[in-house]
């Protein structure tokens, strides 16, 4: 009995948990002959639905030796054992697929992550790869080639001892964003992301953000207990970080948003006149009042970059230009003019910086990447500039 194509992939997406009910109706649909290879099929289908690997196992073997070579039953046997842990004889049952199904996008996939278990890194993200670049494939299975390339140099770069020109990590997250392009519902891509923003590139509002998206796509059967530790435990740390951050800003402790908004108001009166100077120092005086004032910060920068008459007055807005980018990592806009006034200044290394959370921010802005891109370039770092190149060929 040959599962559909889409049955086979909808439940090697989800693994997901049922009660074992349906072995009773499968018993009743399927007949009681014992060398029966559709009973079989149906009795391992509806273990495999209910997460009881074991069982599956069991009833997906039995179903091979009655009917040598079937594709599905030998992939959903192995999925099987690898939930079970069984790596070897996981990859023994892959090699019980007929050769005219060898090449099965199921197949490399479920071998590329037994390659990863397995620590044989290099090959797990070469099969990745080969699935992602596929364009014979549809965009969902292409997403999954990229999420587990991504996951898999998202693994190196967080555990790398060094990664100075910082490609491995550009490498994962272009990957992975390549994988939520093709497949927004990729939870996979979003929690490596996450864990790439948390742990290495230090974008910890990103970081909550990716997560949150991970529990609301993650199927709530084997990436339950994931679900429940990211809920539990990554969103509240990041949450606490991030108000700890924000508690640590110089003069938080005394902030006033009020005085600061009344002073504001008549910063946009002189900026609105044209009187650039007069009302940069209105912005800095506001942004004082209030250290947590995004609108003071933005306003600071770009008053301050229009009545620059020197590069030590344009350094000066650049200072705000990074500030206003720390209290909103969300303001694309903001990011990128600071970034061009850094290149403008020669500082590519801070250039860089602010296109890269840009692109956090805007994954698909193209001004963003490109500027990332020539800024990486420009400092030196030709590796990590063809990365981003790439992946600016993929919007």
């Amino acid at each position: 009995m040959n599962f559909s194509r889409r049955s086979v992939r909808r439940a090697l997406r989800g693994c997901v948990r049922r009660p074992l009910a349906p072995l009773a109706a499968a018993l009743l649909t399927a007949g009681c002959a014992g060398d029966d290879p559709a009973r079989e099929a149906a009795l391992a289908r509806a273990a495999f639905d209910a997460g009881d690997w074991n069982r599956a196992e069991v009833h997906f073997s039995k179903q091979l030796e009655l009917a040598p070579g079937d594709a599905d039953a030998a992939i959903l046997l192995a999925q099987s054992r690898f939930n079970l842990g069984r790596l070897d004889a996981a990859r023994k049952a892959l090699s019980q697929i007929s050769p005219q199904y060898a090449g099965d996008a199921d197949a490399r996939l479920l071998s590329a992550n037994i390659s990863f278990f397995e620590k044989e890194y290099d090959a797990a993200r070469s099969l990745f790869l080969e699935i992602a670049n596929d364009r014979s494939l549809d965009a969902k299975t292409r997403a999954e080639g990229f999420a587990g390339a991504g996951a898999t140099d998202c693994f190196l770069a967080c555990t790398a001892k060094e990664d100075p020109d910082g490609s491995l990590r550009a490498r994962a997250r272009t990957e992975l964003l390549t994988a939520m392009r093709l497949d927004r519902r990729n939870p996979s891509a979003h929690y490596h992301l996450a864990v790439l923003y948390r742990d290495s590139y230090r974008y910890i509002e990103a970081a909550k953000d990716e997560f949150g998206f991970f529990t609301q796509l993650a199927a709530q059967g084997a990436a339950g207990r994931r679900v429940q530790d990211v809920q539990h435990r990554s969103i509240p740390a990041l949450k606490n970080e991030i108000a700890a951050k924000a508690a640590g800003r110089p003069g938080a402790a005394n902030r006033n948003s009020v005085q600061s908004t009344a002073i504001l108001a008549k910063a946009d009166a002189l900026a609105g006149k044209g009187n650039f100077a007069g009302a940069a120092k209105l912005y800095a005086q506001a942004l004082e009042t209030d250290c947590l004032s995004h609108p003071a910060a933005t306003g600071l920068a770009k008053t301050a970059a229009r009545a620059a008459k020197n590069d030590g007055e344009r350094k000066k807005a650049l200072e705000a230009y990074i500030t206003a980018s720390s209290l909103d990592p969300y303001d694309t806009k903001t990011a990128i003019t600071g970034a061009e006034l850094a290149g403008r200044l020669g500082r590519w290394a801070t250039a860089a910086a602010l296109y890269s959370r840009a692109v956090a921010a805007t994954p698909a802005s193209k001004a963003a990447v490109d500027g990332l891109a020539a800024a990486l370039e420009k400092s030196g770092n030709r590796k990590t500039a063809e990365i981003y190149r790439k992946y600016r060929a993929r919007l």
